[in-house]
């Protein structure tokens, strides 16, 4: 992988992968524009430090359905809060419609790829978050011109190779969310690398019904040990039947104790995903208190990842309080887990 900023790019027409798929309100208006700020720094660094003549950007927006124009994902609103954010000249700015609009994009089409690249230069890949798929607008294009990580790209993977070799120890992983299986190879990874894995969310609730050995007997992970309700009620763990641990909704009280106790000790955490559905303010409340603590404490190198995490921490507005947020989302957790993710494998 070769940074972009060891690319000659003087007068060159630059196609740029960004991501700009930014959670909306049920009215199209723009929840949080992280990732639209987390971009600003490549391309203000085309057009400033390597005077390139021309930038077209591309990003896609939610789950179109591939067969053409849908105005609520349209990217034009993500475009003009876009200009509104920079305080430099974009008249040599082209932004591409979602790309999730044309059907050869997920399919990786070659001749979408082409027409992508058509009179341009290079090709800037900046967005990890779509780096664990092989589509057109992340693999394709690298086929046809030359190819560079952008600056955001360049730190997260870094960062991530951090995390993976040398945390700064104690290394704690707080893990939450939906399926487990979708985060059990993270889960495997980290836990050769971390103190501790504290665990929350429907992963949690999962690994607690199904009771399976490989998870209970590794010392290194540490679940709830109470929980909240549906209804409110707060129960312990041990003293509610199997079939009923679907019903939690968030991690009880002893748990935030406990949790904030062994994070106390610790001197690099990681956080991916809720540890409640906070979405819910009933059930917020864990998830809240551990992104209080830290947010708060100083003594800890601190990192979010996923797009539910980072969007309760910008919400709680304590961003800027965390070492580092990952705007790499899945594909985060996915490089975290030892997988090869395409977009990265397309730059060998």
């Amino acid at each position: 992988m070769i940074s972009v900023k060891n690319a000659s790019l003087l007068n060159k027409k630059v196609l740029l992968r960004v991501d700009w798929n930014v959670p909306l309100s049920e009215a199209g208006r723009i929840i949080d524009d992280f990732r639209i700020r987390q971009s600003i720094k490549t391309i203000q660094f085309l057009i400033k430090s390597k005077k390139v003549s021309k930038i077209r950007i591309i990003s896609h927006l939610g789950r179109p359905k591939g067969k053409g124009f849908e105005k609520d994902l349209s990217l034009k609103p993500i475009a003009s809060r876009f200009k509104k954010l920079v305080d430099f000249d974009i008249k040599n700015i082209e932004i591409f419609e979602n790309i999730r609009f044309l059907a050869g994009e997920e399919k990786n089409s070659l001749n979408l790829a082409k027409k992508l690249a058509e009179d341009m230069d290079v090709f800037v890949n900046d967005a990890l978050s779509v780096c664990h798929r092989s589509q057109a607008s992340v693999v394709g294009v690298s086929k046809i011109l030359p190819s560079y990580a952008g600056l955001q790209l360049e730190k997260e993977i870094e960062l991530l190779n951090m995390l993976l070799k040398k945390p700064y120890p104690p290394f704690m992983v707080i893990i939450g969310g939906a399926k487990v299986e979708d985060k059990s190879e993270t889960i495997k990874a980290l836990s050769k690398k971390a103190d501790k894995i504290l665990l929350g969310g429907m992963v949690a609730n999962q690994i607690l019904a199904s009771r399976n050995k490989q998870w209970l007997q590794n010392k290194k992970i540490y679940l709830p040990v109470d929980g909240i309700l549906e209804s409110g009620e707060r129960v312990e763990i041990h003293k509610i039947p199997r079939s009923e641990i679907k019903n939690i909704r968030d991690i009880g009280e002893e748990t935030i104790e406990r949790y904030l106790d062994y994070l106390s000790e610790s001197r690099t955490v990681l956080i991916a995903g809720a540890l409640g559905k906070f979405e819910d303010y009933r059930f917020a409340k864990g998830t809240e208190k551990i992104i209080q603590f830290l947010a708060k404490s100083k003594s800890i190198s601190t990192f979010g990842a996923g797009g539910d995490t980072l969007e309760k921490i910008n919400k709680m507005r304590l961003g800027e309080d965390f070492t580092y947020l990952f705007s790499g989302g899945s594909a985060s957790l996915e490089y975290l887990s030892g997988k090869k993710l395409p977009g990265l494998e397309a730059f060998k």
